[in-house]
């Protein structure tokens, strides 16, 4: 593994984040993931192309190539300088702004090369929100409803930077506006809510309001993906037995009330379906481009 590097954090996270901004569906990104969530981030052209349906380990070189190539333009690569850091025979492959050998200068034509993502990549991806590790799905008896709901806790998290675009989508002279204030504060309810539930189920402690103000969408994005991992681990200890346990609460307007835990999900999913939905006509009628958060589409990316 070589020790050179193409920047930091900060601007892979800018770069990594411009590209996902302008297609974010794109199934570029699932290669880049699923490298992501390879065992230490290290695997080979191969593994990923049987794990992505690909029938060519070639495609995945190639259509990896092409996403480095957008990121690299943000980074300001140039050929000279993966030359320079990486030898002149590999000056225009543009995946090493991504990747490096997992082993000392091995390479081969077969596809069985070892890649690791660079470091600054791994953690740029963390901080997008697209790429945290959620707790796995322990080995328990009767559990396909339960990973059911933590399949729609991912689709839930990985809404968040779509959301989180398409605020910043916004031209900046309207963002004081208050529609866009408006936009930003149901954002921050819909983690509120989350967090509120989690609360009235016996873990994590309540929201200080269900209706925050004066947080900055980038804060309430962080609280919203808090919550959905929250959530991730609190599913973790249940079985499909328990999403038919009832739950007695009480409403803020005092009323007590009680609810199955099954129940509570499918409110909340709806909850935050239509709190997005009232955020995209609110960026819409702003100037900015709506984020697409459609289950659908995600699921045909998984």
């Amino acid at each position: 593994m070589s020790t050179s590097h193409f920047g930091t954090v900060a601007d892979y996270y800018r770069a990594l984040r411009a590209v996902y901004q302008r297609n974010p569906s794109s199934k570029r990104w699932q290669i880049l993931l699923e490298h992501y969530n390879a065992p230490n981030h290290t695997t080979t052209w191969k593994k990923l192309a049987r794990k992505l349906g690909f029938k060519d380990f070639r495609a995945i070189n190639s259509h990896y190539g092409a996403l480095a190539r957008k990121v690299a333009d943000e980074l300001g690569i140039g050929p000279e300088d993966i030359a320079s850091a990486m030898g002149t025979d590999y000056a225009d492959a543009w995946i090493f702004t991504l990747v490096d050998w997992a082993e000392d200068g091995k390479d081969s034509d077969d596809g069985t090369t070892l890649f690791v993502l660079r470091p600054q990549v791994v953690k740029a991806l963390e901080r997008m929100g697209v790429a945290r590790k959620t707790p796995q799905l322990p080995a328990k008896k009767h559990t396909e409803r339960i990973a059911h709901y933590r399949r729609l806790l991912r689709y839930e998290y990985e809404c968040i930077e779509r959301v989180i675009a398409s605020l910043e989508s916004v031209p900046e002279d309207r963002r004081t506006e208050p529609l866009y204030e408006r936009a930003v504060s149901l954002l921050a309810h819909a983690a509120a809510a989350q967090h509120l539930w989690l609360a009235r189920l016996g873990k994590g402690s309540p929201p200080l309001s269900p209706f925050p103000s004066g947080v900055t969408a980038a804060e309430a994005a962080d609280d919203y993906r808090e919550s959905v991992v929250a959530w991730q681990g609190y599913l973790e200890e249940c079985s499909d037995e328990d999403l038919h346990k009832k739950h007695r609460y009480t409403t803020i307007a005092g009323d007590r009330y009680s609810s199955t835990l099954e129940d509570i999900l499918l409110h909340l999913f709806a909850h935050g379906a239509y709190h997005r939905g009232q955020i995209a006509m609110a960026v819409r009628a702003l100037g900015g481009t709506p984020a697409v958060t459609d289950f659908i589409a995600w699921a045909r990316q998984q």
